[in-house]
């Protein structure tokens, strides 16, 4: 056996080991599956990818028993990779400017033929809502070597109860803002709104908004001597923007600075005191500062 094939054992052997004798050997041939590939060729199917793998019949109903009804907890896996991964002091995570970005995502497993549990959840590669199990992921961003690796924190699963996508993401959102430390900013897709995050309750994080967002700042301008109050603030437009044949300017940041990135320079423009554009004038304690990346010079 070679080395890279004995490391990948005794890091499945740590993975397992909490777990009951018998259900850890059926997981840990089951996880072997998993790395080798057979679940590609199998498309999925648990014994037909057993089988490539080369177990025997015997083994492979063990493993389907203890997929099916083991006494073992996804939760608690991956608390025991984290813990060997650690152990090795190879894995360094990524910071930028003494902040360190913690990935957080929903995925799809399509499964149109399955009865009972699954949802309807967005799939990627579909572009669509589709029938199948959502998971979402939380992932601090890292590196062993010059090789970018994510670090899983945890990996939660659709119950019953989330049928929907919005369902699924508050709850991974709520579980992400536990896992959320200090120096990390949560980094997210546009699968997810400053709305989210913000019921959320999570304060600091970089998420990908469309090219015609707009905020609002949190003071009301001068009124005017006749007509109704002014209720919303000033319209911040983060981005130039066409419309017909005019186009409307991007508004003055209130902070502009660039940074370096993979041999580009980024521009950065800031505004401090902001709500929503669907938000009326909030508390001090309800505003947020925006920070959009702007095109390389």
């Amino acid at each position: 056996m070679s080395t890279a094939s004995e490391r990948t054992i005794q890091a499945l052997e740590h993975v397992v080991k909490q777990v009951p004798v018998g259900t850890n050997l059926a997981l840990l041939h089951l996880l072997w599956a998993i790395l080798s590939g057979a679940f590609l060729s199998s498309r999925a199917a648990v014994f037909p990818a057993l089988k490539l793998a080369g177990f025997t019949v015997s083994q492979i109903r063990r493993c389907g028993q203890a997929l099916r009804g083991g006494a073992w907890d996804i939760a608690e896996l991956v608390s025991s990779w984290r813990e060997y991964v650690l152990s090795q002091d190879e894995w360094q995570p990524h910071c930028y400017e003494g902040d360190r970005p913690l990935a957080v995502d929903l995925t799809t497993f399509w499964r149109p033929r399955l009865k009972g549990g699954p949802g309807k959840f967005f799939h990627q590669i579909a572009n669509r809502a589709m029938k199948g199990i959502g998971v979402g992921l939380i992932v601090p961003v890292g590196s062993v070597g010059e090789q970018r690796v994510p670090f899983i924190t945890r990996i939660i699963c659709a119950r019953a109860a989330d049928r929907r996508d919005s369902q699924l993401k508050q709850r991974v959102l709520r579980s992400a803002r536990g896992c959320l430390g200090e120096p990390e900013v949560l980094v997210h897709d546009a699968g997810a709104s400053m709305a989210d995050l913000q019921a959320s309750g999570i304060e600091r994080y970089v998420v990908r908004l469309a090219l015609n967002w707009t905020a609002r700042r949190n003071e009301l301008p001068p009124g005017k001597a006749k007509g109704r109050p002014p209720e919303y603030g000033k319209l911040i437009r983060p981005l130039d923007r066409k419309w017909k044949d005019r186009t409307l300017p991007a508004s003055p940041p209130d902070v502009e600075t660039h940074f370096r990135f993979q041999e580009r320079t980024m521009r950065v423009h800031g505004w401090r005191d902001v709500v929503r554009a669907d938000q009326k004038v909030a508390a001090d304690n309800a505003t947020h500062s925006i920070w959009v990346f702007v095109d390389p010079v």
